[in-house]
C-alpha cells in the first residue's frame, strides 16, 4: 500500500511556487497535495482584499482546474491562513464546488479508505495586522490574551511620545503569555474583513474537530505549529510563537500526523522540519516564498519513518 503526499504552506500567492508544486507533484507521483494556509498574495496595499479575490478567481482556481483535469487521480486539499481574508471564502468555496480542490478548515475528508485529513486555520493572538483568523488560545490564557490584544491596539494607534511606555507594557503582557516577539512599528489598526463573534478558543475548536474523526487515522493540518518546539521559532531572536492549545491537543490525542506552517523561519533556525511529540510526528517545512523557493515535505502515509524535505527554486 502507498499513498504519497506532498505538503507545503505559506506560498502567499506565488504563481511560480504553485507551478513548481504541481511540477514536483507529478515527478513524485503523489496521490495528494496538501497546502496548510497562507495561500493568497501578501502585500501592504490597501486593496489587498480585492487582490486576493482576483487571485482566487483568475489564478488559483484555473491552475487547480487545469491540473485536476490533466491528473484526475490527484486530490488537492487547502485552507486559508492568518494572512488570507476570510471575506473571500465564498470565492474559494466556488472552486471547491467545481471539484478543483477540497477545503480543510474544520472539515474532515477521506484521504483514502484507511485515512482521513482535516484542517484548522486559526492562530493565537500575536502582533499580526490581519485578525480574521486570530483566536484566543486556551481558556486559561483568554483574559490575558484579551488584555494583550487591547494593549497591542493601543500601541499601533498611539502617539510617538507614548510608544516607549506602551511597548514596555505590551512586552510584559507577552512575556506573561510565554512569548517574546519583535514588535514592528505598525501605524494602522489590525485589519478585520468579517464581523467577529468568537465564542470559542482554539482549544475548544480542536476538541470539536477531533470528535469528527479517529485521530489515530487522521492527518491534522493546523496552520499554527505547536508551542515551544523546533517548528514555531521566528526571527530575530528565535522566539516561539506557536499555540499552546495545539501542543496540548497533540500530547493528549496523539494523532497520526500533524502538518503546520505559519513560522516561516523555523526550519532555517532549528534545522529541523519535524518533531516527535509522543507518538505523533509534527511537521513544518518552513517557507522561503519571498526568495522564490518552495519548501515541501514528501512522504508515504503508510510509512512515516521515511520523509524528505525538498527546496525547489521557483
Amino acid at each position: 500500500k502507498k499513498h504519497i503526499i506532498i505538503y507545503t504552506a505559506d506560498i502567499h500567492g506565488s504563481e511560480k511556487l504553485y507551478k513548481s508544486l504541481f511540477s514536483i507533484s507529478l515527478q513524485e507521483n503523489v496521490n495528494s497535495i496538501i497546502i496548510g494556509g497562507d495561500i493568497f498574495p501578501k502585500s501592504s496595499t490597501n486593496n489587498l482584499i480585492n487582490m486576493q479575490k482576483e487571485f482566487i478567481k483568475t489564478k488559483l482556481i484555473p491552475m487547480f482546474k487545469k491540473f485536476k483535469k490533466e491528473n484526475p487521480s490527484v486530490n488537492g486539499y487547502l485552507m486559508m491562513g492568518n494572512d488570507d481574508f476570510k471575506i473571500n471564502m465564498p470565492f474559494l468555496e466556488a472552486g471547491e464546488k467545481k471539484g478543483c480542490f477540497k477545503l480543510l478548515d474544520m472539515k474532515v475528508h477521506k484521504l483514502n479508505n484507511q485515512f482521513n485529513v482535516c484542517g484548522y486555520s486559526h492562530v493565537p493572538p500575536l502582533p499580526f495586522l490581519m485578525k480574521d483568523w486570530q483566536k484566543y488560545d486556551t481558556k486559561d490564557t483568554k483574559e490575558l490574551s484579551n488584555n494583550c490584544d487591547k494593549k497591542f491596539h493601543e500601541l499601533i494607534t498611539c502617539k510617538d511620545k507614548e510608544r516607549k511606555r506602551l511597548k514596555k507594557e505590551y512586552l510584559l503582557l507577552l512575556s506573561k503569555l510565554g512569548y517574546t516577539h519583535n514588535i514592528h512599528y505598525y501605524t494602522i489598526e489590525g485589519i478585520l474583513s468579517v464581523e467577529k463573534n468568537d465564542k470559542t478558543t482554539i482549544e475548544d475548536d480542536l476538541k470539536i474537530l477531533v470528535k469528527k474523526t479517529n485521530p489515530k487515522k487522521t492527518i491534522f493540518v493546523i496552520h499554527s505549529p505547536p508551542w515551544n518546539t523546533k517548528l514555531d521559532r521566528v526571527y530575530p531572536d528565535g522566539a516561539h510563537i506557536g499555540s499552546k492549545a495545539v501542543r496540548e491537543f497533540i500530547e493528549k490525542e496523539q494523532p497520526l500526523l500533524t502538518l503546520h506552517g505559519h513560522a516561516h523561519e523555523s526550519f532555517e533556525i532549528s534545522g529541523q522540519f519535524k518533531e516527535d511529540i509522543g507518538k505523533t510526528i509534527s511537521i513544518n517545512p518552513g517557507s522561503e516564498y519571498d526568495k522564490d523557493k518552495l519548501n515541501v515535505v514528501i512522504f508515504d502515509v503508510y510509512n512515516l519513518k521515511y520523509m524528505k524535505h525538498v527546496k525547489i527554486e521557483g
